[in-house]
């Protein structure tokens, strides 16, 4: 045999002694790719197959039911909204163990912000909520504004082994280990060039799940991202940057665009994979007096307080949304309209004139072929299943017209019931 003939494998092989060789007995075997078959069995291994015997467990949060541990967790919201005073009172509450507007703090632990975008406040704004909250100590809390370039893996690495050189001061002064890494914002601390772009946003979440990976600790990544104009459209850009997320927390508040004061500003829980979602609590900025300036003007800045407040959630009023037999009546009395419509004076002939229909026989008959009635019974004969069908919507119809909003009038007028809208007259 040949080199090439050599380096292939043979399912069955057969000596054959009149030649003294042996020779395939079968057809050959594909050749072995040690790659692809280590591959196979890593993920193998890791492949979760149902047992009884396997024991659940919960899920591990910093903030319960709020901020799963070694996640990914992005903080949203508008303009001026207070989206970075929530990450410092997120901070103030898992470097003390404080309550997290009123949700237990699983996990305290130390905290990093990176801000390449508002460096110079943070003093300020630290100092202003530990003088709120009377705390004296120092906290396992650190900042920093300018990053190396996270778009590059020499970056990454750089963060890295930065945030464990962070880890082993929190460690070691403070008995607690690094637990959330803020940024703030995402736009100022990646480079991206379209935000709309769902695979730009798939990248950076693997960007951030390599940092976390290589860390050696869980560590949530906690992003900053714009909410667009309109709140309830969520974090600016493709949905790639929801789906990428564990938990969302979303910070609200209304805003006047001339004058550009916001208030009614609330926080919620915008997404959580690993539990509920929702409102969490309205809260306010409340201003704190740090000094005086040399004219004895006050100067300072504003903490986080919850507050008593019902949030817009709480407060919006919900849409009655007509139910099914109102539904059919209204689209019923307009077809009616449309083809059997006369004018009537009502209030006995001493009213005005209005524009009416009769409920039976017109509206009814429009009503019936408006109304769905229950799926024929395969058990019953076609005769029986239609006087089902016939009784159902007759049931309707009446419990509909016993019922009927203030948008309807209904007199009898010379022996007919007549139909007509108020608000159209």
């Amino acid at each position: 045999m040949d080199d090439q003939e050599d380096s292939l494998r043979y399912e069955d092989l057969e000596f054959v002694p009149s030649r003294g060789e042996v020779r395939p007995a079968g057809r050959l075997a594909p050749p072995r790719d040690e790659a692809i078959e280590s591959a196979i069995n890593g993920y193998f291994d890791r492949t979760i197959f149902d047992s009884s015997d396997r024991i659940l467990q919960p899920p591990t949060w910093t903030v319960r039911d709020t901020i799963e541990s070694g996640g990914i967790a992005f903080v949203g919201g508008q303009s001026a909204a207070g989206k970075s005073f929530i990450v410092l009172e997120l901070a103030r509450c898992l470097t003390t163990g404080a309550p997290f507007f009123g949700r237990k703090v699983d996990n305290p632990c130390g905290f990093v912000l990176f801000a390449p975008e508002g460096q110079r406040t943070i003093d300020a704004r630290v100092a202003a909520m530990k003088r709120a909250h009377g705390i004296v100590q120092d906290l396992p809390f650190a900042y920093l504004g300018r990053l190396p370039s996270l778009e590059s893996p020499r970056g990454r690495k750089i963060v890295v082994e930065l945030l464990k050189r962070i880890n082993q001061v929190f460690t070691e002064k403070f008995g607690v280990p690094l637990g959330v890494v803020a940024m703030d914002t995402l736009a100022a601390t990646f480079e991206i060039k379209d935000q709309n772009d769902n695979s730009e946003a798939a990248r950076r979440i693997a960007m951030l799940r390599e940092i976390q990976d290589g860390l050696g600790f869980s560590a949530v990544m906690l992003p900053v991202h714009h909410y667009g104009k309109q709140a309830d459209v969520g974090l600016t850009g493709g949905h790639g940057w929801k789906a990428g997320a564990d938990q969302v927390l979303s910070v609200l508040a209304e805003r006047d665009q001339v004058t550009g004061e916001c208030f009614a500003r609330e926080l919620a829980l915008a997404k959580n994979r690993s539990g509920s979602d929702g409102p969490i609590s309205a809260f306010d900025l409340v201003p704190v007096v740090l000094g005086k300036l040399e004219d004895g003007t006050d100067w300072g800045s504003v903490f986080v307080q919850p507050s008593r407040h019902k949030t817009t959630h709480e407060t919006r009023k919900k849409p009655n949304r007509p139910k099914k037999n109102e539904r059919a009546f209204h689209e019923a009395f307009l077809e009616a309209m449309i083809a059997h419509k006369r004018t009537v004076r009502i209030a006995g002939g001493t009213g005005p004139d209005v524009q009416a229909v009769a409920l039976v026989p017109h509206v009814r008959e429009a009503f019936f072929t408006k109304y769905a009635a229950v799926s024929d019974d395969p058990f019953k004969s076609l005769v029986e299943n239609r006087k089902t069908s016939h009784d159902t919507k007759r049931k309707a119809f009446q419990r509909v017209v016993s019922q009927l909003s203030d948008r309807y009038s209904v007199e009898t007028i010379a022996d007919t019931e007549y139909v007509w809208e108020v608000a159209r007259n």
